[in-house]
């Protein structure tokens, strides 16, 4: 009995059925992702745009990069690259090592990174800063918690819970 095209490309182009993540994350939600991809099972292996559910996974806040990848007949294998947040930015949202703004929906302190904050656009500059002025409080063992860039220029910076120290705007590092 011979195959007709139908029946071959049904075959060939079986519904996509099974889900294999390549790796595990600590704030990225599951619910999120279970929904995104749930509502694409049962496409046909062939159909499946891949394309699209990366650029929808990459949308969620704490995902930074999504490869999904087919296995052929009826598989998906997906892998998450999860944002890291080094820093809180102007209670917007988190910074991540390329001083990119990102917002997820709850920003708590939970994550224990740095207060920085600043006029817009000025996060790398903040951000800088931070790790010259951190890089000089090391070795004395006093935790820089917050750095504060105001409109006209000057820093202000908290060590530990509460002491305040105003830097100014010129010779930083020898007025601190």
């Amino acid at each position: 009995s011979s195959l007709n095209f139908n029946d071959f490309v049904n075959y060939i182009d079986r519904p996509i059925t099974k889900i294999q993540m390549e790796n595990q994350w600590e704030h990225i939600d599951d619910e999120e992702i279970k929904n995104l991809i749930s509502a694409r099972m049962g496409t046909g292996f062939f159909r499946f745009d891949a394309r699209r559910l990366k650029f929808d996974l990459e949308k969620l806040p704490w995902v930074d990069e999504a490869s999904i990848n087919r296995l052929w007949p009826d598989t998906l294998s997906i892998r998450l690259k999860e944002e890291v947040a080094i820093a809180y930015w102007n209670e917007e949202g988190f910074l991540n090592p390329r001083g990119e703004l990102f917002s997820p929906g709850d920003v708590g302190n939970a994550i224990g990174v740095p207060y920085l904050s600043g006029p817009d656009k000025s996060q790398k500059r903040v951000m800088e800063q931070f790790e010259a002025f951190n890089k000089l409080f090391i070795p004395t063992g006093l935790n820089l918690r917050r750095i504060r860039l105001s409109d006209r220029g000057s820093w202000d910076l908290t060590i530990g819970d509460s002491m305040q120290i105003t830097v100014g705007r010129e010779k930083l590092s020898d007025r601190l």
